[in-house]
């Protein structure tokens, strides 16, 4: 759902992007979700320097050229260019990362109770006896 959310806002924003019907956009997403979980590893791994030596862009490429495979594969479906492509998968990489941002729950550990992993103190530590019923998201020092 997420992925044919962001494929439909590529189609939106992008001229070079473009699909027919909504059974086509179906295929396009099923389609692009395989890619992504059993080519794109392989693809991750052995271009590993490449994305290494771009810190991290060259998985913006990966998912351009995954995208643009897709188009080439799906009748219905047209990516235009590769630069249409990267337009895409910016806009996927960016869906799907501002969704799993606002989905996954904000856990901070807190160590003693008084200092946060980050370093910033909040109190003064206490030496007093540990309690028995303990806050499970506490770790002991």
């Amino acid at each position: 759902m997420l992925i044919a959310f962001a494929v439909y806002l590529a189609t939106l924003t992008s001229s070079g992007i473009e699909y027919t019907d909504n059974k086509t956009l179906f295929v396009v997403v099923v389609l692009f979700s395989l890619f992504n979980m059993f080519l794109k590893p392989l693809l991750i791994l052995f271009a590993l320097p490449f994305v290494i030596m771009t810190l991290g862009l060259g998985l913006w490429v990966i998912n351009a050229l995954l995208l643009y495979m897709t188009g080439a594969l799906v009748d219905g479906f047209t990516v235009a260019s590769f630069w249409s492509a990267l337009w895409g998968a910016l806009l996927i990489s960016l869906v799907s990362g501002v969704t799993t941002a606002l989905l996954s729950p904000n856990k901070r550990v807190v160590i003693s109770g008084n200092i946060n992993v980050n370093g910033a103190r909040r109190g003064r530590r206490s030496n007093a006896p540990k309690t028995a019923d303990k806050d499970p998201n506490v770790i002991d020092v």
